[in-house]
């Protein structure tokens, strides 16, 4: 049965482990692993089925009904040999994932976040909505847990940027549930790194500042762009929303440190630097940056970013009136 050997194969499940689990015979277990028994009694896929915890759309590929009485009762038809014949090739393809196929998967993530830096969501959505099925597909049928894992990291990231794109396009119920999917993948990859914690944020920049090496790049985050400069920026668009009165200069040391390729960031920074200056009661100092924040949120297609520039220009008319 491929089953068993697979379950072997990829998870490394030994006979006796899978004889405990289905209640069959160490020794029948081992016939069947190797060929020499067939398994035709619907009472033993049954067994097999229950100890190895097989999902409902699995076991009704087998001809069992499913544990959860409500669900799809599935195609028991001519279908069947054909959907148990895909659900395996899906496990053996995943199961051919090697960690360099993870790393080419990364750089797609990445490559993808260089193209939403200048070009902004709209214009690769096509090109995200592939890749995250691509990652999930793959991650859903591994079987390997230390490929699993990096394919969860993988996933957490792509999620993570396309919920970002969501927001940025207004799209709010897709952010909201390509954030969900991040964060289940990034708990499975157990790296608190793309989890976060909001409760930690002004400790965790200062212990940012502290720790932040030379040179823009780090290898274990190539999602970030890691620089005095960027890390200015992300204290500042924390700290503009409490009042802090040193958001102004860290803004104004990010934007000094921009080099074109950050459209959209660079409209956040203008925006959250208007907007700490208009607080500071320097409203004609705000307004160059609310205009040029206006215009690279049009040209990158952040409506999020529009929406609260609109609200700032007027504040500012108001100020200048």
């Amino acid at each position: 049965m491929r089953l068993f050997n697979l379950a072997v194969k990829y998870s490394g499940a030994s006979q006796t482990r899978l004889s405990t689990a289905t209640g069959i015979a160490q020794g029948h277990v081992s016939l069947i692993i190797r060929g020499r028994r067939q398994v035709t009694d619907l009472e033993v896929y049954e067994w097999i089925a229950t100890g190895l915890g097989l999902p409902d759309h699995a076991r009704m590929l087998f001809g069992l009904a499913p544990v959860d009485l409500a669900s799809p009762t599935g195609d028991h038809d001519d279908n069947h040999q054909e959907q148990a014949d895909e659900l395996t090739a899906r496990i053996e393809a995943a199961a051919a994932i090697d960690p360099v196929m993870v790393m080419i998967l990364s750089t797609d993530t990445n490559n993808l976040r260089l193209l939403d830096r200048r070009l902004g969501g709209v214009a690769i959505a096509d090109k995200m909505r592939a890749q995250i099925t691509q990652v999930e597909r793959a991650h859903q049928h591994a079987v390997r847990p230390g490929i699993r894992t990096q394919l969860a990291h993988v996933l957490a990231e792509t999620s993570s940027l396309a919920g970002w794109q969501a927001i940025n396009t207004g799209a709010l119920n897709d952010a909201w549930d390509h954030y969900e999917h991040a964060k289940a993948a990034a708990r499975e990859a157990d790296d608190p790194a793309i989890l976060g914690d909001e409760t930690t944020c002004r400790a965790a920049l200062d212990q940012a500042a502290a720790l932040l090496s030379e040179g823009d790049a780090d290898p274990d985050m190539p999602y970030l762009s890691v620089n005095t400069h960027h890390l200015g920026r992300w204290r500042g668009a924390c700290l503009v929303r409490f009042g802090d009165p040193g958001t102004v200069e860290d803004l104004r040391s990010a934007l000094a440190g921009m080099d074109g390729t950050y459209n959209r960031a660079e409209s956040g920074v203008r925006c959250d630097l208007g907007h700490a200056l208009l607080v500071r009661g320097e409203p004609e100092a705000a307004q160059p940056h609310i205009q040029r924040a206006q215009h690279l949120a049009t040209m990158t297609g952040s409506r999020r970013q529009r929406r609260r520039i609109e609200e700032l220009a007027r504040a500012v008319k108001r100020s200048l009136h």
